[in-house]
């Protein structure tokens, strides 16, 4: 080998010399050292083709990390599906299987007790929904039921429901969901939802709209707007009807006002008139009863019936109310 650049200076300057970066001079000491130098030689042509040796220690750790890359990446994948599968199997199972409570104003439902076994059946009102289950939670003379619900499948198809339960204890009130559905006798369920609005004051118009809203007045006798004395006592509630009422029909519709008049003054505390306006053959005509006058018409203590749901039921009952 001549006296020219060294192995350690040739391989420096081998990058810049193959993107002809060099001078002249530089080339030409670097070509007469490859025409003696075999090993700067290969590694100019290694070099050249975008190669580069690897010794065999190298090849081993390459391989070896390239195995965990991909072991890693299975693994993760595996995971991925696994957690995939897992989460869509807990949606079925939330969804079709466990299901969601029913609100009992979407059911039709009828308890019954009997040989100290609870019966409860119905149906779902929601054509789209289909029954899971029912739960019965009995604690200090008291049972709470939960029906649940879920998207109609082939898991659950039918709306049908029958439940039944064998007490441990003595009960006295059976609920579903929070209405009352039994307590000494089957209670019916417009009764229960009356029952669920009473309040103290009168001058709470959006409880005073859930109490007329459970017994279906609107419904049943038209439109209305209020209007509340709230002054001085009595405190008193008018309902002022928007369409006339025909005259043939007046007795029957004061008598029905008269009957919702009464529960009014039963589920709102301090209510003590209810009053009631309506245009029949043109006249503007105004009736009105007191809480004293509804207890005469109803036959009973009509602030008493609200303190029990029995009470209230044997009220509505009486007045023809459900």
């Amino acid at each position: 080998m001549s006296e020219g650049l060294k192995c350690e200076i040739v391989k420096d300057l081998l990058p810049s010399y193959i993107e002809k970066l060099t001078n002249d001079v530089t080339n030409e000491a670097v070509e007469s050292h490859m025409k003696e130098c075999k090993e700067c030689k290969q590694l100019l042509e290694d070099m050249k083709q975008g190669e580069v040796k690897i010794n065999e220690e190298d090849k081993k750790e390459i391989n070896y990390l390239k195995k965990v890359k991909h072991r890693t990446w299975y693994v993760a994948g595996i995971g991925v599906l696994i957690t995939a599968v897992v989460v869509m199997c807990l949606f079925v199972w939330r969804v079709f299987e466990h299901g969601f409570t029913v609100s009992p104003a979407s059911t039709q439902y009828n308890v019954k007790l009997e040989d100290n076994v609870l019966t409860f059946s119905g149906e779902i009102l929601e054509p789209s929904m289909a029954y899971t289950r029912a739960t019965f939670d009995e604690q200090d003379g008291e049972i709470r039921i939960s029906v649940y619900e879920a998207p109609s499948s082939i898991l659950n198809s039918s709306n049908k429901f029958t439940a039944s339960y064998r007490l441990k204890g003595k009960v006295d009130t059976v609920y579903f969901e929070d209405l009352i559905v039994y307590k000494g006798e089957p209670v019916s369920k417009k009764v229960a939802e009356v029952y669920n609005t009473k309040h103290k004051y009168i001058g709470e118009m959006p409880a005073n709209s859930k109490v007329a809203g459970a017994l279906g007045i609107h419904g049943e006798l038209g439109n209305y707007l209020n209007s509340l004395q709230t002054t001085t006592e009595p405190y008193g509630w008018t309902l002022e009807f928007q369409e006339p009422v025909e005259a043939y029909k007046e007795q029957i519709f004061n008598e029905r006002m008269k009957a919702y008049a009464c529960v009014l003054l039963a589920m709102i505390d301090n209510l003590n008139t209810v009053s009631w306006t309506y245009e029949c053959n043109g006249t503007l005509v105004t009736q009105n009863i007191s809480t004293k006058e509804a207890s005469e018409y109803a036959g009973q203590n009509v602030k008493e019936a609200s303190m029990d749901i029995v009470q209230l039921q044997n009220l509505m009952r009486t007045l023809d109310l459900f």
